[in-house]
């Protein structure tokens, strides 16, 4: 009832609510690469889960606000990196503000509220790239989007008529699927909810805990990096140390 009390009050609310939309094959592949880079919170269980899922939901909600009466801007990801200005202006208009053409490079921009990480590198270029990224989905995983969106297309009535039926995923494997996707979201919930009422001690335990693990993996894969090579030179090195060593004390 409380949702649907607060959807009610969106028309009130202006200019209205943005949406950024991205390709959730495209959506998938930042979560798999932002893995790969080694940061913790893409490398969660069932991210691209998550991040396929959770597209479908955003559209939901996205539908609810605009038939509730409010004035929505919606924004494709791709527009926004390849013609930067034109998406810019119009999102001033609708925000009633006046354009900037700051806003529309990366140069000299304030960063400040980017968290550190190797998945963030371009944005703290100069330049907006625009080009089409690693594709770093297996096939499987590919696969499974593709059916996903052709289930979503075929349950939109607007575009049920311009679709070809293609295959889609099953009955159990949609089950499974949500049962997954609720579970990573309780999980989510919790962690907010012991941020929240977790006795502020315990919390900065935690973060240093956190901290010194991560810089102990960190010099973890420092020392396998090394060359085979180089290792047994430092071996052999400690070891003729040690010689000496007790050839001193003797």
């Amino acid at each position: 009832m409380a949702a649907k009390e607060e959807t009610k009050t969106m028309p009130e609310l202006a200019p209205g609510p943005l949406f950024l939309w991205r390709h959730p094959v495209e959506t998938v592949g930042a979560t798999k690469r932002a893995a790969a880079t080694g940061n913790t919170y893409f490398r969660k269980p069932g991210m691209p889960l998550r991040s396929l899922l959770g597209s479908r939901v955003l559209k939901r909600q996205c539908d609810a606000i605009i038939a509730a009466g409010a004035s929505v801007e919606q924004v494709q990801y791709g527009d926004l990196v390849s013609r930067t200005a034109a998406v810019m202006r119009s999102l001033c208009q609708f925000l009633q503000i006046p354009y900037d053409p700051r806003l529309a490079t990366l140069e000299g921009a304030d960063r400040s509220a980017v968290y550190e990480g190797k998945h963030h590198s371009l944005l703290r270029q100069d330049v907006i790239v625009a080009g089409p990224r690693p594709d770093v989905l297996d096939p499987g995983l590919r696969a499974k989007i593709d059916h996903y969106l052709t289930l979503w297309r075929e349950s939109d009535a607007r575009e049920r008529r311009t679709i070809s039926r293609g295959p889609t995923p099953s009955f159990a494997q949609r089950r499974l699927d949500q049962l997954r996707y609720r579970l990573y979201r309780a999980l989510d919930a919790c962690t907010r909810a012991a941020f929240c009422f977790l006795p502020i001690p315990l919390l900065r335990l935690y973060r240093k805990a956190k901290a010194h693990a991560r810089e102990a993996k960190t010099k973890r894969n420092a020392r396998q990096t090394i060359p085979a090579r180089q290792l047994r030179r430092n071996e052999l090195q400690g070891m003729n140390e040690r010689e000496r060593t007790v050839g001193n004390k003797s």
